[in-house]
């Protein structure tokens, strides 16, 4: 790093500032989000929740030291106007931050965004699942569409789901004999400044006065689409701008206004089971691919994930901001909206329509209809006659006291008779085939087909019979 000639940063009218406002809501058993943001610099941290039952870690105490390690950092950089060769600012308040945060022991896990402004350039630092976007005006009185999506960072680059690079220092687990402990030991991830340059995404991007930039947890993301976010956008700042003079307001306002509409919005979205979000359309894709590697191998839970429907409960943090040409006049530590909130209500259909019409329920995805048979054309014939009529109610009034016949007094009755009859009729030719089989091997010749096949079978069982066929041999013989 370089030192410069005056410790006094001198600003141009070319250099912008952010007019920033900050809003959370936690989840339950959550409230691990912490944030800073100076008019310079703007910064986001995501406690992970998941270490909170590791014995000495505080998910909440580590992200929180590691944004005021990052604001004390910023703050000595942009006052002695340091500046590194090979990387953004960004890079190095972050560099800087977690530096401080390793010498204080702390153990728990985060992730970290941070964005710091200098001329009309805003350096983009990122180590997670985290994100910054940058929304410009399209013309004077256009809508605010998205210019710049920062770029997310993972421990395993060829699976991106749920998996984001982290800031940690959390003991191993070791296996024992009866039951698996943690050891005394924690080390700290990145351990290097080499594997820290590797999870850490750098970016600059350039701005303009009226910029809209929005910072949020992945609570945020996980929750609301891009598009959606731009229509929530739009629709604030028209109501923010509304009856004033050149369709313009209060930087301040616009930014309370935005960052209060996104996290109840995010929030809504997060407790809803029968909508799509951006996290169950990932977590789709990554069961799909999963099942289809392993097969019939897949376990229960990675086959329900390929069906999963509903937002992310998650802690919800968003830092808006405006950027302007001037400091604000308001002090940026003393706004009574600022901070956590307490979860809103949820809201009814209508409202929820009203919020965000483009959201997708479960119960509008329906599958496509079968294609049907045409219907007959209806023939159009003239009306029938008085004697017509009369002769169709005697039709009608004979079919009614027929009798019906036998097997068809009852549907299921009648089907059951005929089966009934087929089956005894059926059974009756196989016994009588069998029959006869057993008496051809009872008798040394077949019976006579000439005969009828009651004295056949009077000639094998009646013994008189035999014996005048043997006499009669005998006396043709003599």
């Amino acid at each position: 790093m370089e030192k410069a000639a005056s410790s006094v940063l001198h600003r141009s009218p070319a250099e912008l500032l952010l007019c920033p406002s900050a809003r959370v809501i936690s989840k339950q058993n959550g409230g691990h989000d912490s944030y800073f943001h100076p008019t310079t610099a703007m910064g986001v941290y995501d406690g992970v929740s998941g270490v909170a039952g590791v014995p000495g870690c505080d998910p909440k105490a580590f992200s929180s030291r590691l944004a005021m390690e990052c604001n004390k950092a910023e703050k000595h950089i942009t006052e002695a106007g340091y500046q590194s060769k090979t990387h953004t600012r960004a890079a190095t308040v972050l560099s800087e931050g977690i530096s401080g945060l390793r010498s204080s022991g702390l153990r728990g896990s985060t992730t970290a965004v941070l964005c710091t402004v200098h001329g009309t350039n805003l350096d983009v630092a990122c180590i997670g699942d985290s994100r910054v976007s940058v929304y410009r005006r399209e013309g004077e009185r256009g809508k605010f569409v998205e210019i710049y999506r920062s770029r997310t960072t993972h421990f395993r680059p060829h699976d991106t789901f749920n998996c984001p690079a982290q800031v940690s220092r959390v003991p191993w687990e070791v296996p024992g004999r009866y039951h698996t402990h943690w050891s005394r030991d924690a080390p700290f991830a990145p351990a290097t400044p080499e594997s820290l340059r590797e999870l850490m995404s750098e970016e600059t991007v350039r701005i303009r006065v009226g910029d809209i930039v929005v910072m949020g947890s992945d609570g945020l993301w996980d929750n609301l689409f891009q598009h959606q976010v731009a229509r929530i956008i739009n629709s604030t700042h028209t109501a923010a701008t509304r009856g004033t003079r050149s369709n313009s307001s209060s930087p301040i306002a616009v930014s309370e206004a935005v960052s209060d509409a996104l996290v109840k919005a995010a929030y809504q979205c997060s407790i809803m089971r029968d909508i799509l979000s951006p996290f169950t359309l990932e977590a789709r894709a990554h069961a799909r691919r999963e099942v289809a590697k392993m097969g019939l191998s897949a376990p229960l839970g990675l086959r329900q994930d390929a069906s999963m429907l509903g937002g992310k409960p998650d802690d919800i943090t968003c830092v808006a901001a405006v950027c302007v040409g001037e400091r604000p006049a308001i002090d940026m530590a003393v706004r009574c909206k600022e901070g956590e909130i307490a979860p809103p209500a949820q809201l009814g259909p209508r409202e929820i329509a009203k919020m965000l019409p483009d959201l997708v329920y479960l119960s509008n995805i329906r599958p496509a209809p079968l294609p049907t048979r045409p219907a007959p054309p209806t023939l159009h014939t003239a009306p029938p006659t008085p004697r017509q009529q009369q002769q169709q109610q005697q039709l009608q009034h004979q079919g009614q006291h027929q009798e019906p016949q036998s097997g068809q007094e009852d549907g299921a009755g009648g089907w059951q008779g005929v089966g009934a009859a087929v089956v005894g009729e059926l059974s009756g030719i196989v016994a009588s085939a069998v029959s006869r089989f057993w008496r051809m091997l009872r008798t040394d010749s077949p019976p006579p087909t000439s005969s009828p096949a009651g004295e056949g079978r009077k000639r094998k069982h009646d013994p008189t019979a035999h014996n005048t066929t043997d006499q009669r041999a005998k006396k043709a013989r003599v």
